[in-house]
């Protein structure tokens, strides 16, 4: 016997949906959104046959004189026909001022965290949502609130990937090519709106920030523009000789890397009025061309202290590569450091607790040790058969993901002591891939992980398709012992996308078709998304 059939409409376009009994997605012919059906514990509703016979019809009556129908036909349209054009054109003006109905999110991409006192217990997301009308807007998630999507703006256009947004505070601040304005976090309506000299550089993601009542703008046309965040009042802009690709934050003010007088600089502006505080141009030894000391280049490695009164930079293709404190309230060096070329040639990876700063390069089995008082440099570890990233350190213990090179490919979990580079202990996750190594977010049976320090040790998350689920592994600090295990299915698709959203304490965010939110510790899945 043939499934019964349910009879459906689609929520999008209102299009009638046809489904069997044991379906649970389907797809709308005519918009093509996704619909997710609800559970069979109401009986379906049956489409049976009907039989007619002629004695279920009336006989045909007889048909009526035209003459006065017609009169009083032609009487009754002389009256009603004016009033239902009038009836018309006010409907007409009234649907224009009608509420349109909200369309359907398909997907919701370059997602961010919200992290701060007014997101309330639960983190919000804003993110940039592609819609059943083909528009791509910015949008506010609550999960705390009913309904979640709080506010939409109005349609990006097409290169939606240039727009930068970012959230402080009772404000959002979008970016959309050189049209910036301030949104009010609470309902999405615009505070204020201007125009910036041109946009923002593509691969900066520091040229949008706020400070304090400032907003600041780091222009790929090398403009530096300081607005204030309320009124929206530009109170002062400096231009750039060179292309910029970042922008720092000081407690006296933002800082920029430009060339001065043809010397890589740091300039750092008075937040005030935009005066020039100090010119910082660092340089270290040349052993090989003595004479020729190294200078700091316009795109070497540099980060901001966590008091924002410091500057950190490791430079130099020549022996040896040097790191670098500059105190940028005095603009004077606090210390330097001397390490291998080879770790300052190529990207620095850092990571920094309270005592020291640990130092590795992409592709390479190099890690640095860095104290943080005294510049006192030392190497950790230098391993031929793999490549070290360093990840956090946490109770004296430096966590490290190491992918070994030598005969099958591998990653493993170090656990490093952090004075000696001793390796405590090791976890070999059962994925095969890293999540923050790996671009694509499709997932196949050889799964994918990632781990964060969390109360009470690290959090290992792995990902498996075939069949599809999350695992999740708390493992202790000092030991490497698995202390807890969980697992979570999954639901079964024909391809399983995974991306990490980010952390926000113990929970992770992850988006697979659907947003999730999961307790690291306990693998307890605590948001689900629509």
């Amino acid at each position: 016997m043939a499934d019964d059939v349910r009879t459906l409409t689609c929520p999008s376009c209102g299009a009638p949906l046809k489904a069997t009994q044991h379906d649970r997605r389907i797809q709308c012919q005519y918009c093509h959104a996704t619909v997710d059906l609800p559970d069979n514990e109401e009986p379906p509703v049956v489409v049976t046959r009907i039989d007619f016979t002629p004695a279920d019809f009336s006989p045909p009556r007889e048909t009526p004189k035209r003459t006065g129908t017609f009169i009083a036909l032609l009487i009754f349209m002389l009256g009603i026909v004016p009033i239902g054009i009038v009836l018309l054109i006010m409907g007409l003006n009234n649907a224009n001022k009608a509420i349109t109905p909200g369309v359907v999110i398909y997907s919701v991409v370059n997602r961010m965290l919200v992290r701060d006192e007014a997101a309330g217990t639960t983190a919000d997301i804003i993110g940039i949502a592609y819609n059943s009308d083909e528009t791509h807007r910015l949008v506010y998630l609550d999960f705390d609130q009913d309904p979640v999507v709080q506010w939409k703006t109005e349609g990006l256009g097409d290169e939606s990937y240039r727009v930068r947004f970012l959230v402080d505070g009772e404000q959002v601040f979008l970016v959309d090519e050189t049209h910036l304005s301030v949104l009010n976090r609470a309902d999405g309506t615009v505070l204020w709106e201007t125009s910036l000299s041109d946009q923002l550089p593509t691969a900066c993601d520091t040229c949008l920030l706020v400070d304090e009542g400032r907003l600041y703008a780091l222009t790929q046309i090398g403009t530096l523009h300081t607005f204030d965040r309320v009124t929206g009042q530009q109170l002062w802009s400096a231009g750039l000789t060179e292309i910029p690709d970042r922008l720092f934050l000081f407690n006296s003010g933002p800082g920029v890397i430009d060339n001065v007088d043809e010397v890589p600089t740091l300039i750092v502006f008075d937040k005030e009025g935009g005066q020039r505080l100090q010119n910082i141009q660092p340089v270290c030894p040349n052993r090989t061309f003595t004479s020729d000391p190294q200078e700091m280049s316009l795109y070497s490695e540099a980060w901001t202290g966590a008091d924002r009164n410091t500057f950190f930079t490791a430079y130099g293709f020549w022996e040896p590569g040097c790191v670098d404190q500059w105190n940028v309230e005095t603009g004077e060096r606090v210390w330097q450091a001397e390490v291998s070329e080879e770790l300052t040639r190529s990207a620095v990876l850092s990571v920094t607790d309270d005592k020291m700063m640990y130092l590795a390069i992409e592709r390479a089995g190099l890690l640095w040790a860095v104290d943080l008082d005294n510049g006192e440099a030392r190497q950790l570890a230098a391993e031929e058969n793999y490549y070290l990233r360093p990840l956090f350190s946490q109770d004296g213990v430096l966590v490290v993901e190491a992918q070994r090179t030598r005969g099958s490919t591998r990653f493993e979990i170090w656990g490093l002591d952090r004075e000696s580079g001793e390796r405590k202990w090791q976890v070999i996750p059962t994925a095969e891939a890293s999540l923050d190594l790996q671009s694509s977010s499709i997932m196949d049976a050889d799964g994918g992980f990632t781990v964060q320090n969390i109360d009470g040790g690290m959090a290992l998350v792995q990902v498996f398709d075939d069949p599809e689920r999350l695992t999740f592994d708390l493992i202790d600090l000092q030991t490497g012992v698995t202390q807890s295990q969980a697992s979570y299915g999954m639901p079964e698709e024909t391809i399983l996308t995974f991306e990490k959203i980010g952390w926000d304490g113990n929970t992770i965010w992850i988006y697979s078709d659907e947003i999730y939110a999961f307790n690291g510790a306990s693998g307890l899945r605590e948001i689900k998304w629509p």
